[in-house]
């Protein structure tokens, strides 16, 4: 076995993941981007390090965007590289990077509903950032609805770091509602016009139907694995809405608890 030898790069960490191969030599020089098998369910994000491996060649790469499962060429941070590294090269995850990935991999957002408003009937939107749901939206909200391009950066929850997926909703909620006195909670995404003042779409998620059971310490439970309309593009916002229905009795008030575990994407 011959000695694996530094190449210009950052050094050798023995300990990693394969994920895949190099399916093209990479000439020495300068490199900008490398040629290597699909991914499939693996994942690199902008700023990952990888290792090309052979038995005389130890090279690290800094990943400059994002990387699709199906991709089958990784863009890189500009470097000189001293020696040829040939086709079928291994491409590693080192094992530092793979303690930073693993915070990438599922993502959690949670969203506190305290509403005492709301006898009109309108959807209500967080008081920018608080449990408090007094922002009255002047409307029932509905799937593609244009609104101000403002509502993406004031009643968000969460904004998707990357490409990602809302995998899961879970959550709990309860009212002094008497019967017939009911509530609509909605899970929206947007993607707002940064940059820009133009008015954005808003995008229907998932839609929780609440039917008061004349009782304040029954818990509902709101619960939902989305498979679709819950794909998040990098900048993209969730906020959540609620809206009375029914009688829309006055002083009553609606209590929820609501998480969303979202993961990036694999495919």
């Amino acid at each position: 076995m011959g000695t694996i030898a530094k190449n210009q790069g950052y050094g050798y960490d023995r300990f990693g993941q394969e994920i895949g191969f190099t399916t093209a030599a990479i000439s020495a020089g300068r490199i900008t981007s490398v040629t290597i098998k699909a991914l499939g369910s693996k994942m690199l994000f902008s700023g990952d390090k990888i290792q090309i491996r052979t038995q005389n060649v130890n090279q690290e790469f800094e990943v400059s965007a994002d990387v699709s499962a199906t991709a089958t060429s990784v863009s890189v941070t500009p470097i000189e590289i001293q020696n040829e590294i040939p086709l079928y090269a291994s491409v590693l995850v080192l094992s530092k990077e793979m303690i930073k990935k693993a915070s990438r991999v599922a993502l959690y957002a949670h969203q506190s509903i305290y509403l005492t408003a709301g006898t009109n009937g309108n959807d209500y939107l967080s008081a920018y950032g608080t449990s408090a749901f007094s922002v009255n939206s002047a409307v029932t909200l509905v799937n593609d609805a244009s609104k101000p391009n403002r509502w993406g950066a004031q009643f968000g929850i969460f904004v998707a770091p990357y490409d990602c997926d809302i995998s899961k909703i879970k959550g709990t909620c309860s009212s002094d509602a008497g019967s017939g006195d009911n509530a609509v909670i909605n899970i929206w995404k947007t993607s707002p016009n940064t940059g820009a003042t133009g008015n954005l779409t808003i995008e229907l998620v998932k839609q929780f139907s609440i039917t008061s059971q004349n009782n304040q310490n029954h818990v509902f439970d709101l619960e939902d694995s989305p498979t679709s309309g819950n794909s998040l593009s990098a900048g993209d916002v969730v906020f959540l809405s609620i809206r009375r229905s029914g009688v829309l009795a006055s002083s009553i008030e609606w209590y929820a608890d609501i998480g969303l575990l979202i993961k990036a994407k694999t495919n």
